[in-house]
């Protein structure tokens, strides 16, 4: 998870495209007053549309670093239901010694 992070942070929030034909590329972009795109890959299937190219473009860094946060959120969540719930038990624990005396 971590090596993941760290290179979806090192190229950016960069969203990647694909032609249909297999070209996997950087969304447009300007430089020195020219429309650009970087070619990620090429993914081409003779005759026929790459899924492989929609499955690279669709794991853009952008996307891999949403769901590395939806995912920290999601665990963060879980640790606090866990900790909810241990609360939980030890006050039933407690109430329980309680109706024993």
């Amino acid at each position: 998870k971590q090596a993941l992070l760290r290179a979806a942070v090192k190229i950016g929030a960069e969203k990647w495209t694909h032609d249909g034909n297999g070209e996997v590329t950087t969304e447009e972009y300007t430089a020195d007053g020219q429309a650009l795109v970087d070619l990620i890959c090429n993914c081409e299937v003779v005759g026929t549309s790459s899924p492989r190219a929609e499955f690279i473009s669709m794991a853009n860094p952008a996307a891999i670093l949403v769901l590395l946060d939806e995912l920290e959120a999601a665990n963060e969540l879980v640790e606090l239901q866990r900790f909810k719930l241990e609360r939980q038990a030890e006050d039933l624990h407690q109430a329980k010694s309680l109706e024993s005396i």
